[in-house]
C-alpha cells in the first residue's frame, strides 16, 4: 500500500492525462482500424484484430515512451513494455475467468478489466518499464 501512496505523491497530473490521452487515442485507432479491415479490406475479425493489436502496441509504446513519459526507445524499455503488455492480457483472463466461475454475469468482467487494466499498465509503466526516467 505503501507503493501506491508513493506513486500517487510523485505521478504528475500531467503525465497521467497524457497516459489516458494515448490510451484513448490508442482504443479509436484500434476500433476504427479493425472495422475498416473487415468491411472494406474482407479480412477475417480475427486476423484484421490481430494485426491491429500489434499495429496498436507498436504505436502505444512509441507514444507512451516519448510523450507520456519522455524517453528514448531502448531494447530494455521495450521489452518491459511487451512484458507488461502481456501481463495485462493474463490479468484480463484471470479476472474474466474468476468472474464466470463466479457466476457473475460476463460484463461485470469486461468493466472490470476496463478499469483494472489501465491503472495496472500505469502503475507498472512507471515503476518498471520507465522507472530510469520517471
Amino acid at each position: 500500500m505503501d507503493t501506491i501512496w508513493r506513486v500517487a505523491r510523485e505521478v504528475s497530473v500531467g503525465r497521467l492525462v497524457k497516459f489516458t490521452v494515448v490510451g484513448v487515442s490508442i482504443a479509436v485507432f484500434y476500433y476504427f482500424s479493425a472495422v475498416l479491415m473487415v468491411d472494406r479490406g474482407g479480412l477475417q475479425p480475427a486476423l484484421a484484430n490481430s494485426i491491429v493489436f500489434m499495429a496498436s502496441a507498436v504505436l502505444s509504446y512509441a507514444l507512451q515512451t516519448l510523450w507520456t513519459f519522455e524517453s528514448r526507445f531502448t531494447m530494455r524499455n521495450a521489452i518491459r513494455f511487451v512484458v507488461v503488455l502481456l501481463v495485462g492480457v493474463v490479468v484480463s483472463w484471470g479476472t474474466s475467468t474468476a468472474v464466470a466461475a463466479l457466476g457473475w454475469p460476463y460484463r461485470v468482467g469486461v468493466i472490470i478489466v476496463l478499469f483494472l487494466i489501465p491503472a495496472l499498465n500505469f502503475l507498472l509503466h512507471h515503476l518498471w518499464t520507465y522507472a530510469e526516467s520517471a
